[in-house]
């Protein structure tokens, strides 16, 4: 009698559907000034790290000096779901337009 050997199979298909983001700095929503986010997730709440570029122009965000909240909302619909929250720390200006 032969024997037969079987393996399960994945095949990712990836999705089509855009991915909606809102950024809200201390309550206000800012997406239209980020150039690129990234974030960790990870099992604590308390502990985290991001990282953030935006477009300063005319100086809009000389206001900030750390300490703000910032949110991160992000879904496959309309951007409601809030993946992370954490508080600017270190802000580094990298080109005074």
């Amino acid at each position: 009698m032969p024997l037969k050997y079987s393996q399960e199979a994945f095949t990712w298909i990836p999705r089509t559907d855009p991915i909606a983001f809102i950024v809200k700095i201390g309550g206000v929503d800012k997406t239209q000034y980020i150039t690129s986010i990234e974030w960790t997730k990870t099992l604590c709440p308390e502990i985290g790290l991001f990282k953030m570029s935006l477009i300063n122009i005319n100086g809009d965000f000389n206001y900030l000096d750390g300490g703000e909240v910032v949110q991160i909302y992000t879904d496959f619909a309309d951007g409601t779901t809030k993946r992370f929250e954490g508080k600017l720390e270190v802000l580094i200006y990298l080109l005074d337009c």
